[in-house]
């Protein structure tokens, strides 16, 4: 009888010290499936294409919240200088869009890439790229504004 006493309480002891940990790791996952998700429509990255010196360029992230409690931004810092981002300042809710504005201002020519990290309830932060061409005002207007054409 001492036998069996011994491993029962041998088993008892497995139980509370290797499962027990194993089902609250499946609960912190469960908690996970809850938390607000950033989805961006229309992708991470937007190229300016040629722009002239000068007037303001802005450029809005455009985002979802796909899961299911709200989505809180905390900051979008932007990298270099010659710009900012502006961004919904309220929760976005389960299912609602909210939007993260780049405003840049094209003061000198050049090629320019610039990164603007979000940082968010959602989980680890999430980097957008902005990348353009800055031209002088004094080319030709109707070139400055296109994009270089596609080679085949």
């Amino acid at each position: 009888m001492t036998t069996f006493k011994h491993y029962l309480m041998r088993f008892a002891a497995f139980f509370i010290l290797i499962l027990f940990p194993a089902v609250g790791r499946g609960q912190s996952s469960v908690d996970s499936t809850h938390a607000p998700v950033m989805d961006f429509i229309g992708g991470k990255s937007f190229d300016f294409g040629r722009i002239p010196t000068g007037p303001e360029t802005r450029h809005s992230f455009e985002f979802r919240n796909s899961g299911r409690s709200p989505l809180i931004l905390r900051l979008a810092q932007t990298s270099g200088g010659g710009g900012m981002a502006t961004w919904s300042k309220e929760p976005v809710m389960p299912g609602k869009k909210g939007s993260i504005t780049y405003i840049y201002l094209p003061q000198t020519p050049g090629r320019f890439w610039k990164t603007i990290t979000v940082f968010s309830n959602a989980g680890p932060e999430v980097s957008l790229q902005v990348t353009g061409t800055v031209v002088p005002r004094t080319e030709n207007a109707d070139s400055a504004t296109q994009t270089a054409p596609l080679r085949q």
